[in-house]
């Protein structure tokens, strides 16, 4: 019988510890050997942007990591930059292009700072995304806002990038907070116009050590530990190959609802269904199926290839009214009875009219 393999990832100082799972992944593969001699930003290029990965040491440890899409943004240049921290100034070296030149957001007193990039343009344009690049050695703002032409904008920062729905703008300012001294080497407002296909994934990789890459989990991508700074904010120091993959010794395939059936055999993975009734024949079972787009599972419809959403059904006998064709209440089976009733308690009321009648004629 194999066994599963559990690794468990505990941060310093952290009392919380992380459960990594590897016999979910199908294939695993060693990364080629690096000569560092202190810990380095390493990046593993030419992956798969849907692949599903988790890189671990050779002791089965699971590395922090950030797994990212590439892409490809076209930086539009400026009319003029302005940078302002206690003042102002002109800061065209933000936008020249050679990463050489620099401009420093310093600290000048203690605990946070604010600072903030204004980009001006002649005339406006379209953009989806901010750009940023620092030095190796500075870190990114605590933190960021986004205003274009006096508007706040709601924006989902990545790595080096700021994105948002495409709009078009004269003035971008970006106003920042920061703790420690900042050396930004570029900034620009920008258009995605391409999305390349392939995916890196960024670690630190630390000397005299060795990891391996474990890939393609059915189960799709899930969470795990990152660093605890933007690795993708920072200029890769090697690259890093992946040598051949193999099969994962100890992949075994999941049964998430414990039915009996594994995921990949399981019309219905995520509602246990060990008969797998598909009466439809559709590819999904009846247990997470439904027939009429009611929102009822048909396991559970009263009405299943009929809609009737508020599964109405009077004569409690388990087939909504909507499809009932025959109804088990006496009055609507024998739609007759009601009337026989009343015309009996209508000649139960002249007899006794009747009698009373009679007997004040025989009083009299």
């Amino acid at each position: 019988m194999k066994k599963t393999f559990f690794t468990l990832v505990c941060m310093s100082g952290v009392s919380l510890c992380y459960a990594f799972d590897v016999s979910s992944y199908t294939t695993v593969a060693p990364v080629a050997p690096l000569n560092v001699s202190q810990p380095s930003v390493v990046e593993i290029n030419a992956l798969s942007r849907a692949g599903n990965y988790a890189l671990t040491d050779m002791q089965g440890n699971v590395v922090p990591q950030q797994f990212r899409v590439i892409t490809k943004t076209t930086l539009i240049p400026p009319e003029q930059v302005e940078a302002c921290t206690s003042l102002c100034a002109r800061a065209d070296v933000l936008v020249d292009g050679n990463e050489d030149t620099t401009f420093d957001f310093p600290l000048t007193s203690q605990g946070s700072q604010k600072g903030t990039i204004k980009i001006v343009y002649a005339k406006p344009l379209t953009t989806d995304s901010i750009v940023f690049r620092t030095t190796r050695d500075s870190y990114m703002p605590n933190e960021f806002t986004l205003t274009i032409d006096g508007k706040p904008v709601l924006n989902t920062m990545q790595g080096g990038s700021a994105k948002f729905p495409t709009m078009t703008a004269k003035t971008v300012e970006i106003s920042f907070v920061y703790t420690q001294p900042i050396r930004f080497t570029e900034v620009g407002v920008g258009l995605n116009k391409e999305e390349v296909v392939t995916s890196s994934l960024r670690f630190v990789y630390q000397p005299n050590e060795k990891y391996q890459l474990y890939a393609d989990s059915p189960l799709g991508r899930e969470l795990l530990p990152a660093p605890p700074i933007d690795l993708f904010s920072k200029k890769v120091e090697q690259e890093a190959m992946v040598l051949g993959s193999a099969k994962n010794a100890l992949y075994r395939e999941k049964d998430s609802d414990s039915d009996g059936v594994v995921n990949s055999l399981d019309n219905c993975p995520s509602i246990a269904n060990t008969t797998q009734v598909d009466g439809n024949n559709n590819g999904i079972g009846d247990a997470c199926d439904d027939y009429d787009y009611d929102g009822i599972m048909t396991a559970v419809d009263n009405c299943p290839t009929v809609v009737n959403p508020d599964q109405r059904d009077i004569d409690k006998d388990g087939i909504g009214d909507t499809c009932d064709k025959e109804e088990s209440r006496i009055t609507e089976k024998y739609a007759w009875l009601p009337w026989a009733v009343f015309a009996l308690v209508f000649c139960v009321i002249v007899g006794m009219g009747y009698e009373m009648l009679q007997m004040r004629k025989n009083n009299a």
